[in-house]
């Protein structure tokens, strides 16, 4: 019963572990496409920054960097966005203009418009299908973890002679 109990345990942590990383990865799906479809650009304004390094198990530099950034509705409202934990160097921080995609009808759902794919076939391409196999490459030992735990192998009786 207690390796029943260890197995679905590992099995639901592989598979939250696994929707966590793509959820990093790919962002929100609905919003991205709800963005593609009825989003609107503007400019927007970089307002703060952030910076962090870690060392990878091979000596390299790992940057991850985060931005808050403002925007105003054509009703003279600001919004503030923020898009944090993003790979990479941050190449300029001083505050300059760049395009903002948000939904007219709820502005607090905005990306920086460069990390919107620019069709709907991108996405389905890049986000759904590349994205839907790295889950999948998360979620198999999970779901077989699972699987053992909820209905495990009968141990194999001794032929009688």
């Amino acid at each position: 019963m207690i390796n029943k109990l260890i197995s679905v345990f590992w099995g639901l942590f592989w598979i939250v572990v696994g929707f966590m990383f793509w959820l990093s990865l790919v962002g929100n799906p609905i919003h991205e496409l709800a963005l593609i479809k009825r989003g609107v650009v503007t400019n927007g304004v970089i307002t703060d920054t952030w910076e962090d390094t870690s060392k990878a198990d091979d000596g390299r530099t790992i940057f991850i960097h985060g931005i808050t950034y403002t925007f105003q509705l054509p009703d003279g409202r600001t919004v503030t966005g923020y898009r944090g934990n993003r790979q990479g160097r941050l190449h300029n921080s001083s505050p300059h203009p760049f395009e903002v995609r948000y939904l007219p009808d709820n502005p607090a759902v905005s990306w920086i418009k460069a990390d919107v794919s620019p069709t709907i076939g991108d996405f389905l391409l890049y986000k759904v299908f590349g994205g839907g196999l790295i889950l999948a490459m998360f979620l198999s030992p999970g779901l077989a973890l699972l699987h053992k735990g909820f209905y495990p192998k009968p141990f194999d009786e001794a032929p009688q002679v």
